[in-house]
């Protein structure tokens, strides 16, 4: 017998059965709430309407109703309605359709599925009359508490931080696929993206007028995007190292406003460092799926990893293989938080975490989309992207003279990396000769890395399981481990790259060139958060018989634990 599952209703403070339809109810009930400013009060479920005058019952029960006025429901009149059972965007809309006829005075609507893997998951609409019929009109977005409409000036003041970011660029990119054309590989899809990110951060951080450049102007979707692109042109230039001048924001306007008016009265810059982050990363995943050996580390390793290597404000870190930059991004995090701790004045601390990310951070990553990516991803957080090139690690001759003079003959303090691996990987004949274990594509990065560890210097590398056990692997343990200290051995649950890769994994630390200490630290993690499918997976309470909002994930106190430790040592 399967167990009933609860989720906490946000409008009336109560546990309640989880189901997808729930799910996406409470989660578009979040967004209105923290977002727009509608006071949960003036939100009812299963609000009923009348199907026709005679219908006194109010039989048709709408999803959820919200209401404009003061914090209480009385004499109100509802303002939008919003649809969350149909899972398919063309009925969902047309049974919204019908709610909003049946309700004369609601004047907009909304329809949300936000399970919705492969297309959109989220639609507005306004209705207006012509000649006493109702018509319907799918629009941009729907006003905020307070505004009967979208077009009021944005003041910069008005920008407000969010929680819900990664909601929002998984429904961004859901309404691309389904509706931008020529624009349906994801990759595409999250350069387009970015390019849009990167202009609003651009506005955000040089503003020289009281109002919001990027917003939707006067609810016409050329002049938004001829207003965009000038814009994004603008940030173009400033950041001339991202983006190439053949790059350019190629939506459908009518596409691109309605991409401009989900972001618009967001903040990014004031919005939470890890927020941002994860809802990258959340979009990242989309264009990543695991091609030509390519898996990308979760963020709770990542963090693990970091919080072990403990890199400082006068360290270097570097990634061979750094993908979307998640070690790096990390890293970054780690010290500037380390320098907020400080008691220096925020225009100094700012300073210092600027210095870091642009000085002590490296990557070089093979495939040029993900580095395109990972430097605006960086943009976008601090400002580590100068640090980042396009090259092939293990072909050093073959490195631009940008990138040997950054990284050539230098010896990084810490190494975090999870280097491809896979049968389908080979090396060519020239590169394999310039490795000892060349004939697999992990152990040349292994060596390729402590070659540019100094002595006494920290690697972290993520690698196959059977490197650690098989009897055909003795030697690479002789040769690229056991003449260095090991510090940590850690062993990840198979689950933890599932579904993109099958591999079983463990992750090792050692320090370069240093006699092996007595006691190496042992970490099994039993619990990293999703399933073997990629879906989160949460805790079971065995005294309420079922499973609570808190994700499976034992990384967490791990990490907790060997802070407690570092502090009491």
């Amino acid at each position: 017998m399967a167990h009933k599952e609860y989720i906490k209703d946000l409008i009336t403070g109560k546990q309640i059965f989880k189901t997808p339809e729930e799910i996406n109810r409470q989660g578009i009930i979040k967004i209105l709430h923290e977002d727009y400013n509608y006071p949960l009060s003036l939100m009812v479920k299963e609000f009923g309407v009348k199907k026709s005058p005679s219908d006194v019952k109010r039989s048709v029960p709408v999803d959820v109703a919200v209401f404009e006025g003061k914090k209480d429901l009385k004499n109100k009149k509802p303002k939008i309605f919003i649809e969350t059972k149909k899972d398919n965007y063309n009925l969902g809309k047309d049974q919204l359709k019908d709610y909003m006829t049946f309700e004369r005075d609601v004047a907009y609507g909304i329809w949300y599925n936000g399970h919705n893997e492969n297309g959109q998951t989220i639609a507005y609409f306004k209705k207006y009359f012509k000649d006493g019929t109702p018509k319907f009109e799918e629009i941009s977005d729907v006003p905020k508490y307070g505004f009967n409409s979208i077009n009021e000036q944005i003041k910069y003041s008005d920008l407000k931080p969010t929680s819900n970011l990664k909601v929002i660029f998984k429904n961004l990119r859901g309404f691309l696929a389904a509706n931008s054309t020529g624009t349906t590989r994801d990759e595409i899809i999250l350069e387009q993206l970015s390019m849009i990110i990167i202009t609003k951060l651009y506005d955000e951080k040089y503003a020289e007028d009281t109002y919001v450049k990027f917003r939707v102007v006067e609810d016409n979707p050329k002049k938004t995007a001829e207003t965009i692109k000038q814009l994004y042109n603008e940030a173009k230039n400033r950041w001339n190292d991202v983006f190439t001048k053949d790059d350019e924001i190629t939506l459908d306007d009518d596409v691109l406003i309605k991409v401009v008016a989900q972001l618009q009265h967001y903040s990014l810059m004031n919005s939470n460092r890890n927020v941002i982050s994860e809802a990258f990363e959340s979009i990242i995943s989309y264009a990543t799926k695991g091609s030509q050996g390519q898996f990308f580390t979760p963020e709770n390793v990542a963090r693990l990893m970091v919080e072990i290597a403990n890199p400082t404000e006068s360290t270097t870190v570097f990634d061979p293989a750094s993908g979307t930059a998640g070690f790096l991004t990390t890293s970054m995090f780690h010290v500037w938080n380390q320098i907020q701790q400080t008691k220096m004045r925020d225009d100094a601390k700012k300073d210092k975490e600027q210095q870091y990310a642009t000085n002590n951070l490296f990557g070089i990553e093979k495939d040029s989309f993900l580095a395109k990516i990972s430097k605006a991803f960086m943009a976008v957080l601090g400002d580590g992207r100068a640090g980042i090139f396009v090259e092939d690690s293990l072909k050093e001759k073959n490195w631009k003279i940008a990138t040997q003079a950054k990284i050539k003959d230098k010896k990084f303090n810490i190494i975090l990396t999870n280097p491809p691996f896979g049968k389908d990987i080979k090396l060519s004949t020239e590169t394999k000769e310039n490795f000892e274990f060349g004939n697999k594509i992990e152990l040349a990065f292994i060596e390729m890395s402590l070659r540019y560890l100094e002595k006494g210097g920290i690697l972290g590398v993520i690698l196959p399981e059977t490197v650690f056990h098989a009897p055909k692997a003795r030697q690479v343990r002789e040769k690229l481990f056991y003449k260095n200290n090991i510090t940590h051995i850690i062993d990840l649950p198979h689950d933890t790259f599932r579904p993109y890769n099958n591999a079983k994994t463990d992750i090792i630390f050692l320090r370069k060139g240093e006699r092996q200490q007595e006691f190496v630290t042992g970490i099994k993690i039993d619990e990293i958060g999703h399933d073997h499918t990629g879906k989160a997976k949460y805790k079971f309470d065995p005294h309420t018989f079922s499973f609570t909002d808190e994700i499976a994930d034992k990384i967490p106190s791990i990490v907790n634990s060997l802070r407690n430790n570092s502090s009491s040592n």
